[in-house]
């Protein structure tokens, strides 16, 4: 209830701000160190420059990207959700692929992501739309340990939770209402998932 009402509080002093239209669906927001807010929409990722309000697109035609995030190296990873991929943007511009197939089967579409402590990514793979080519039969979370090297760390049949890092996490879906927990200051890991 105190974030709640501070959240509250905040917007009564001042009014939230638009800082771009026209943008698309305006996801994946994310800081970067360098004053940048970068955020996805119509199939690019734009970036805003907080001091001057300067907006420009970093990159377009982005695979469907989605979720954003930087890493502890300043890289931005990306859920390419068209591309079925997560993919990382080197300092000198090089792209990675992070993950592209679980069991040797296409990914459906990575959504969300976070990164926890020890810097391994964890990110959704819901299906939004035609699920005729979908090769994998659950919708999940998974962990990328390295490129190429993922675990499923939760599976359901139907559009997992966009995973986030906290104590404890109660995310509405659209389908269901998932419960998750993880002891990230203990393992540094996802410990307990469930739907309640």
């Amino acid at each position: 209830m105190p974030l709640l009402l501070a959240f509250l509080l905040a917007f009564a002093v001042q009014p939230p701000t638009r800082i771009a239209a026209n943008s698309g669906a305006g996801e994946g927001p994310v800081w970067h160190s360098d004053g940048y807010l970068y955020f996805t929409g119509n199939n690019r990722i734009t970036r805003r420059h907080h001091a001057t309000g300067r907006i420009e697109v970093w990159k377009e035609n982005a695979g469907g990207a989605n979720g954003l995030l930087f890493d502890r190296e300043g890289r931005l990873v990306v859920c390419e959700g068209l591309n079925r991929r997560v993919v990382r943007y080197e300092k000198d511009g090089a792209l990675t692929v992070l993950a592209e197939r679980y069991d040797s089967r296409r990914l459906n579409s990575p959504n969300d992501l976070t990164i926890d402590a020890k810097g391994r990514i964890y990110f959704s793979d819901p299906r939004y739309g035609s699920r005729e080519s979908l090769e994998l039969t659950e919708e999940s979370v998974y962990r990328i340990d390295a490129p190429g090297k993922i675990t499923r760390v939760a599976a359901q049949s139907r559009r997992p939770p966009a995973p986030q890092r906290s104590p404890r996490l109660l995310r509405y879906d659209s389908l269901k209402i998932w419960n998750w927990r993880a002891d990230w200051e203990l393992y540094g890991d996802l410990h307990y998932a469930c739907r309640c």
